[in-house]
C-alpha cells in the first residue's frame, strides 16, 4: 500500500514537471520568434522657399539617416517604417542659402487603398538673404559714392541716379549714406536713407534725395572815395 502511494505521488511530480517544461518551452519559442515586421508607407515631401517656389537640395532624414533630396519640383518621394495611426517627425535640412524650418515636419501614417497616391506634406525653407534692387534719384548729386556699412557699393552717375543690387537679409534695417567729403558745398553733408527689407520676397526699392548748393556770399568793398581839398 505504501508503494503504491509512493508511485502514485512520483506520478503526479512527473506531471507538474512535464506541464512545466512545456510552458517554459512555449516561452521560449514567444521569445525566438521575431517581431512582425512593421510595415512601409510611401509619403511624399514637398519643400517651398517663403515665396512659394519649389527648392531643390533639401534633405529630408529620419532618426539622422537621409531618406532623399528634392528633385527641381521642390519633390522628395521616401518610403518608411512605422505603424498606422503614428506620427512621424521627419527633418528638413536646407541648403545653407536658406533656413531649415525649426521644427520637424510631423508625418502622420496612414494605409491606403490599392492605387491611391502617396499623401503630399509641405514644408517651407526660408531664404537667408534677398535681392533688392535700389533705385536713387537725387537733385544736385551728381558723381556721389553711395556707402553701405562702410564700404562703397555704388556711385550717382552724371545724372544724379543710381542703381543698386544688394543681398540683404530679410526683415533687416538698411541705411545707405552719400559720400560728400568731396564736395563741400552741397548740403546736407554726408546724409543717410533709410528702409527696411521685405521678410518674403526679392524687392524693388525707390529712394530720393535733395541737395542744394551752398554758395559763400562774397562782399566786395568799394574803393574810398577821394575827398575834396
Amino acid at each position: 500500500m505504501a508503494e503504491s502511494r509512493f508511485a502514485a505521488g512520483w506520478a503526479r511530480r512527473v506531471a507538474v514537471f512535464g506541464l512545466l517544461a512545456q510552458c517554459l518551452a512555449c516561452d521560449m519559442l514567444e521569445l525566438e520568434q521575431p517581431n512582425k515586421a512593421e510595415p512601409r508607407f510611401s509619403v511624399n515631401v514637398r519643400v517651398l522657399d517663403q515665396v512659394g517656389a519649389p527648392l531643390q537640395g533639401v534633405k529630408v532624414s529620419d532618426k539622422n539617416k537621409v531618406l532623399g533630396t528634392s528633385d527641381a519640383q521642390g519633390m522628395v518621394k521616401v518610403s518608411v517604417l512605422g505603424r498606422e495611426g503614428d506620427t512621424l517627425p521627419l527633418t528638413v535640412k536646407c541648403p545653407e542659402t536658406h533656413a531649415s524650418p525649426e521644427k520637424p515636419l510631423a508625418v502622420a501614417l496612414r494605409s491606403l487603398g490599392p492605387g491611391s497616391p502617396a499623401p503630399t506634406f509641405e514644408t517651407r525653407c526660408t531664404a537667408r538673404a534677398h535681392s533688392t534692387l535700389v533705385a536713387i534719384r537725387t537733385e544736385n548729386g551728381e558723381d556721389l559714392p553711395i556707402v553701405h556699412q562702410g564700404k562703397v557699393v555704388g556711385h550717382t552717375d552724371a545724372s544724379g541716379t543710381a542703381h543698386l543690387e544688394l543681398k540683404l537679409p530679410p526683415e533687416q534695417m538698411v541705411t545707405l549714406a552719400f559720400d560728400t567729403s568731396q564736395k563741400t558745398a552741397l548740403r546736407p553733408q554726408n546724409p543717410s536713407l533709410t528702409f527696411r527689407t521685405s521678410a518674403t520676397r526679392d524687392e524693388l526699392v525707390l529712394l530720393e534725395q535733395k541737395f542744394t548748393i551752398f554758395k559763400k556770399r562774397v562782399v566786395v568793398k568799394e574803393a574810398p572815395r577821394p575827398q575834396p581839398l
